[in-house]
């Protein structure tokens, strides 16, 4: 028996393929029907990790330039520019400069419509560009989020959680040297490995960047969130975040955030963590403004075109940014 067809008792019938796209379905007056239209689940989070840079739709590529600082120095060479009353030559100072080039993409879609399907939409009160134009909007959010977070495959370009420009450590295991799982861990064990991702990504810099934010897998995020420390007086995650030396060091405590990219992402496959700060000069994702096209009309359907550019994330400052795995 087929369970997708459905026969009446006037010989109708009712299957997927009668059911058009403006949604009609056969309704009885005995049928009570929910206005609202349930949309696929979806929640995304590029926008609030990462800060977005302008981009044209004609720029075929996106570059910034890393510039170093050269002295000679004084009397002692590569010492302080002291110099003595009788002296002939003084010291210059110079830059090297590095431009940084990546590609860009052109993003496209298209809302298609036929006269019919806008007619019966109108008869039924149920106008189909809001629900279009949310399909469309969800479709650039998911392109957003897998580029930002982990780039494009086919393109070779990586994002803000797999990036081979940043350096990755493993967490050390516990006191018995039995495991680094942070579910075998103590409370300060747990901050240390935290710490130590975060003073490695310090020392990097010379000291002076220290990383502001930690993206977590969202399990180990949900297990910081739910376990208590010792004492009971609060949660594992909101200790490690007063406790952090993010809070020592920038005097605000480490914001800890969700990415569900990070998981099973590292070496093994582990779940990876992510030490950064979100600050454009740090990393950045580059990409234009959504635009449209005039409607074109081709024979019953009208077709809007909506495009914009992806560029490619910049790690401006690579060394700001540390991964660690094994946790």
């Amino acid at each position: 028996m087929n369970t997708n067809r459905i026969f009446f008792k006037d010989n109708a019938v009712m299957d997927r393929a009668t059911i058009d796209s403006t949604g009609v379905f056969l309704a009885t007056e005995l049928q009570r029907l929910d206005p609202v239209l349930h949309e696929p689940m979806a929640d995304f989070s590029y926008s609030r990790d990462i800060d977005m840079t302008a981009l044209d739709i004609g720029d075929e590529q996106t570059a910034f330039d890393r510039i170093h600082y050269t002295a000679t120095g004084g009397e002692t060479t590569g010492g302080k520019s002291f110099v003595s009353s009788k002296v002939t030559e003084i010291g210059t100072v110079g830059l090297d400069s590095e431009r940084v080039v990546a590609g860009t993409f052109v993003w496209a879609e298209a809302i298609r419509k036929s006269v019919i399907e806008l007619a019966q939409a109108q008869k039924l009160g149920r106008p189909l560009d809001p629900q279009m134009m949310n399909a469309l909007q969800m479709k650039l959010n998911i392109d957003s989020q897998n580029m930002v977070y982990t780039g494009d495959t086919p393109a070779g370009v990586k994002g803000l959680c797999n990036s081979s420009l940043v350096t990755e450590t493993v967490v050390a295991n516990n006191a018995a040297n039995a495991s680094a799982l942070w579910t075998a861990k103590s409370d300060e064990e747990v901050l240390k490995d935290i710490n130590t991702v975060l003073d490695l990504a310090w020392a990097a810099t010379g000291y002076t960047i220290c990383p502001s934010r930690l993206g977590l897998p969202p399990v180990k995020f949900s297990y910081l969130a739910t376990r208590k420390i010792a004492n009971q007086t609060m949660s594992l995650g909101k200790y490690l975040a007063d406790n952090s030396l993010c809070n020592i060091v920038n005097g605000r405590p480490l914001e800890i955030v969700p990415m569900r990219e990070l998981a099973n992402i590292a070496t093994g496959p582990t779940d990876r963590m992510v030490a950064y700060s979100k600050r454009p000069d740090v990393v950045r994702w580059p990409r234009s403004v959504i635009s449209s096209l005039p409607v074109e009309n081709r024979g019953l359907h009208q077709i809007s075109v909506y495009y914009c550019r992806f560029g490619t994330v910049e790690f401006v400052k690579p060394e700001a940014c540390y991964y660690a795995y094994g946790f």
